[in-house]
């Protein structure tokens, strides 16, 4: 089963303003060996082989919406 993993500079990114979720691209990567949280960027990460409909690199996420209500981003 899959565990969530926080990547720590990911969250020190966000509340330095150096993403910004409404307009930058996003994508989900899917990988064998289990990241840690101090992995900073993709080349960290060992990226599974394209093949079976996955494309190396991972997918774009699809962005619908997101609002800041009271500190919480949703």
């Amino acid at each position: 089963m899959a565990a969530y993993n926080k990547f720590n500079s990911f969250v020190l990114d966000l509340t330095s303003k150096v993403h910004n979720l409404n307009s930058d691209a996003l994508k989900i990567m899917l990988t064998n060996v289990a990241p840690v949280a101090t992995n900073t960027i993709k080349a960290n990460i060992t990226d599974i082989a394209a093949g079976n409909g996955y494309t190396a690199g991972g997918g774009a996420a699809a962005f619908v919406s997101g609002a800041d209500t009271a500190g919480n981003y949703k």
